[in-house]
């Protein structure tokens, strides 16, 4: 069963995963050196696309009939 924040919870992790990332690709675009791009292509991009990713799990995998709550009266 799954709990009723846990799509909330996949969709904080991949947007902070996509801020990371691009947060790593500004730093990099600061730095002038030649590891700047491979840093800004490897680490910020893995992140990017990894947020990414997990976004478009959630959102593939959604529970669209939640628990209905106990205490909600049957419909008669």
């Amino acid at each position: 069963m799954k709990r009723p924040w846990h799509f909330q919870r996949k969709l904080q992790t991949s947007g902070m995963l996509v801020l990371l990332g691009l947060s790593v690709e500004a730093v990099c675009l600061l730095w002038s050196r030649p590891i700047a791009f491979v840093i800004l292509a490897s680490v910020g991009g893995l992140l990017v696309v990894a947020g990414v990713l997990l976004f478009l799990y959630s959102l593939a995998f959604v529970d669209s009939h939640p628990e209905v709550s106990k205490t909600a009266p049957s419909p008669s």
